[in-house]
Order: C-alpha cells, then sequence, then structure tokens
C-alpha cells in the first residue's frame, strides 16, 4: 500500500470576503434577497475577483432571522462579471439564519473549481413578502500542495426544492426514534458529494435540537452519506445548521437522496429538507 504524506492534501492560500475581520453578528456581504418568492433582480458582489484558483468552498449564511416571521430562504451562488452570471450553486436553502456570534448560522461545504479572477456573487428569494436582509460569508482555499492528491468538482444540482415557498421537501422528524426516509428527488447525472440543506415554516418555533441523516439509494437500499448532522431552532425563530458530516459518495445517474430527521423534544411545523450533489 502506498504511503501519502497527509501535507500532501493542504492549500496554500485562502481567499474569500472576511479574510481578517473581526467576527461579528452580522458577518459577511449583506445580501437583500427578492420578497415573495422571487428571485432579487440583482445579483451582490461577495469576491470581486479571486486571487488564485480554488478548490474548495465553505459557505455560512446568518442574521436572517425575524421574531414571528417565517424566513425560508433560497440563495444561488454565481460566477461572473455584472449582467453576465452564470448559477454555479443553485437554491441553497436556509431559513431564519441565527447571529453569526450566537449559534453561527447556517453552513456549506463544496469541493468546487473556482478559476482565478472570478467574481463571486449572490442573489436570493424569501417567502416573506418583507425581503429584510441576510449576511453571507465565504471562504476558498487553493494552492494545493500536490493537485493529484485533490479531488474537486465544477457542477453543482439541487433537487428537493420547492421555488413557489422558497423552501424544500417536506419532511416530518421523529421524536423518540427516527423520522421515516422521504425523498428529496433524483440524480440526473453521475455525482459523488452531497449535502442537504433545512428549512422550517413555523412562526412559533422550539428551542430544540435536530439530527439530521442523509442518504442517497433507492426505496430499498441506502447508503448513509450524513450522520446525525447538528440543527439548532430557538424560540426566536433562528436557526443554525452546523458543519455538515458530509463525505464523497459516488452515485449512478438516476441515483435519489433522502433525508430524515429526529427531534429532541416537540418538533416544529412545516419542517422542509433539499438535496445538493456535485459532479
Amino acid at each position: 500500500m502506498l504511503w501519502v504524506p497527509p501535507s500532501a492534501r493542504d492549500f496554500g492560500a485562502i481567499d474569500g470576503n472576511v479574510i481578517g475581520t473581526r467576527p461579528v453578528g452580522a458577518f459577511g456581504t449583506s445580501v437583500i434577497p427578492g420578497a415573495s418568492n422571487t428571485k432579487a433582480a440583482t445579483w451582490t458582489t461577495l469576491v470581486a475577483s479571486t486571487a488564485f484558483d480554488s478548490f474548495f468552498m465553505v459557505i455560512n449564511f446568518n442574521s436572517n432571522s425575524s421574531s414571528a416571521a417565517i424566513r425560508n430562504t433560497l440563495c444561488d451562488i454565481g460566477l461572473g462579471a455584472a449582467l453576465s452570471e452564470r448559477v454555479l450553486i443553485p437554491d441553497l436553502l436556509f431559513a431564519g439564519a441565527d447571529s453569526y456570534v450566537v449559534t453561527g448560522g447556517v453552513w456549506y461545504v463544496f469541493p468546487l473549481f473556482v478559476p482565478s479572477g472570478s467574481r463571486i456573487s449572490a442573489r436570493a428569494q424569501v417567502n416573506n413578502a418583507t425581503p429584510g436582509t441576510f449576511r453571507c460569508a465565504i471562504w476558498l482555499y487553493g494552492r494545493p500542495r500536490d493537485m493529484r492528491m485533490i479531488r474537486f468538482g465544477e457542477i453543482v444540482d439541487a433537487s428537493g426544492i420547492t421555488a413557489s415557498s422558497s423552501s424544500g421537501t417536506a419532511v416530518t422528524p421523529g421524536t423518540t426514534g427516527e423520522g421515516a426516509w422521504t425523498s428529496l428527488g433524483s440524480a440526473t447525472g453521475t455525482y459523488w458529494w452531497w449535502q442537504f440543506g433545512f428549512g422550517c415554516g413555523d412562526t412559533t418555533m422550539s428551542a430544540v435540537a435536530y439530527h439530521a441523516d442523509f442518504a442517497v439509494g433507492d426505496a430499498s437500499n441506502k447508503d448513509i452519506v450524513i450522520d446525525d448532522s447538528l440543527i439548532i431552532t430557538s424560540a426566536a425563530e433562528a436557526v443554525s445548521v452546523w458543519p455538515q458530516h458530509a463525505r464523497p459518495q459516488r452515485s449512478p445517474d438516476g441515483t435519489t437522496g433522502f433525508g430524515r430527521l429526529q427531534c429532541s423534544g416537540t418538533a416544529d411545523a412545516t419542517i422542509t429538507m433539499s438535496a445538493y450533489a456535485l459532479r
């Protein structure tokens, strides 16, 4: 067996819109979503021009909650000059993302290629008639020590999205046991990296925790990709989805993604999940 030094998988540089920034509650670039389930007409710049080719992306959404209000949100991450943007990551789902310095907000990670000199931007929609704002922080990792050890993708597809309510697919959480597996849609390509999204349509959320599982497969056979990923909701209608236990999972064309949840107490109403697949 060939031994490969761990340092061969290291990155030598980090870029983004919050590098060296002191942590505050509203952390990152302010984005105004389109109201009433309609994407904003313009994109908001997150990074004007990337400094190098990057191969791993970390995204945080925060400061999107409002007491007694539903704030289900879908956000696209785009590449390209103003008025020429293309969607790199579609419809990232979050609901009332909490303050960055309270419970951290909502996180996504993708081993995704972004070429040097790219403008990265965001546009979003919220189910509420009052658009409000949220914050988006992004980190990009590049200059790997050994390119042979780096695996990355270039396309992210979303499934389980309900654009008309800026949400995902309804999932019923379990309490004393796991909830039932719920289909989040089938893949239309050969993928190797998966993540899930979480939404909540309750105007009176409870201060509870959820464990989320995500699997790929079919009705009879499932491979669990993410196990017991922590989600926290508060009585102030704020949500945090902590960095997920994602791992690569090769999946053939036609593979279905499944989500299930277990709640620490009485689950909130109108819980939804979505799926994101990288190729």
